[in-house]
């Protein structure tokens, strides 16, 4: 199916060329000398079209495929949108964080419990730790703090509503976690297999110190992965033989301290 209609100023003139987004599907069309536009192939579902960036649009309505006559008009916008805002402060001494980056990101639900996720938008902090987000549409998102030397915060999904809401991020620094990983009779388990995921289920991206990721991470020798850049707060190892088989699951929270150990004694066969 398809979606067409005329982008125009309150005036009645209208611009060239404009640029316009579908958010859903971050699609983007430009409009014709006449400022008609048309987007094809789409699925049979309720869009936001907006005129420049989703995120603060000039103009947006809302529609469904098939809609023969949609108007956009410069300063018009669709509906009753959500703002958030908030400071990103360092987690020890609430030092406000200048330059972190904050993301939004939408969240797309699939079969089951299943989702993904796309990035929206991004900000950075001003000097006094401020951030701000205007113009998203009603929908599912999280939200990520990310600065260099410090852990990732990050928001679990949650739908968004119409209105000001604020959300604060308190940064812990970047901590480093030794996952030691014994057999029943105490002995090292190389090849064991480590993964890890946060408070909202999502896989861990596990680091090593030369800056390579993978997941879910093999023990050296002595039974040991060395993971790097760990967040702060609640998280769940789990932990398989060199060939697989049953899992030892360990809850974990590295809020306080920097460095960390965890060992996990797998059961015997």
């Amino acid at each position: 199916v398809y979606l067409v209609g005329l982008h125009e100023f309150s005036d009645g003139s209208v611009p060239m060329k404009n640029v316009l987004s579908l958010f859903g599907d971050h699609d983007k069309t430009k409009t014709d000398a006449e400022g008609f536009f048309r987007f094809d192939s789409l699925p049979m579902e309720q869009f936001t079209v907006a005129v420049g960036p989703i995120y603060a649009p000039e103009a947006s309505v809302q529609a469904i495929p098939d809609q023969s006559e949609l108007l956009l008009r410069i300063g018009e916008l669709a509906a009753p949108s959500v703002e958030v805002t908030g400071i990103v402060t360092r987690a020890n001494d609430g030092a406000p964080l200048p330059g972190a980056k904050v993301q939004v990101n939408r969240v797309s639900r699939t079969s089951g419990s299943g989702w993904s996720a796309s990035s929206v938008h991004e900000v950075e902090t001003d000097e006094d730790g401020r951030y701000r987000f205007e113009g998203l549409p009603e929908a599912e998102y999280y939200f990520e703090a990310i600065l260099d030397g410090y852990a990732r915060g990050k928001t679990a999904p949650e739908v968004e509503e119409a209105g000001v809401k604020e959300l604060h991020f308190r940064l812990y620094q970047d901590r480093t976690v030794r996952i030691v990983v014994r057999d029943a009779d105490g002995n090292p388990v190389a090849g064991a297999q480590v993964s890890i995921e946060d408070e909202t289920g999502q896989a861990l991206m596990i680091w090593s110190e030369g800056g390579s990721g993978r997941t879910p991470a093999r023990a050296d020798d002595d039974g040991v992965v060395i993971a790097h850049r760990m967040p702060g707060g609640p998280v769940t190892v789990e932990v398989r033989g060199p060939r697989g088989g049953p899992s030892i699951r360990k809850s974990a929270n590295w809020s306080a301290d920097i460095e960390h150990e965890l060992v996990v004694q797998l059961e015997r066969d």
